[in-house]
């Protein structure tokens, strides 16, 4: 989840702080980051089974900010990951 935010905020400095209300540096020493979410999940088209695990991110009031989603293969190699 560091590289990611890292990688977005360097390729779109405007839109994170849009987002996350605060720098880079701010979010990662000062924002929580709660386990929202895990589950064990099957998609019937592509025939893939995989782990799904998601992160809410909230600010220092604890106002939600987004929630940080990855996908793993069953040998918890990550796959896909995407913000929102």
């Amino acid at each position: 989840m560091k590289v990611y935010l890292t990688n977005w905020y360097t390729e779109s400095p405007v839109d994170f702080m849009e987002c996350m209300r605060a720098s880079l540096e701010t979010v990662l020493e000062r924002y929580h980051f709660y386990n929202n979410n895990v589950s064990f999940c099957k998609d019937l088209e592509r025939e893939l089974d995989y782990i799904n695990c998601w992160i809410r991110i909230t600010d220092e009031e604890d106002s939600l900010c987004c929630d940080y989603r990855t996908m793993y293969d069953y040998q918890l190699q990550a796959f896909d990951d995407t913000i929102g």
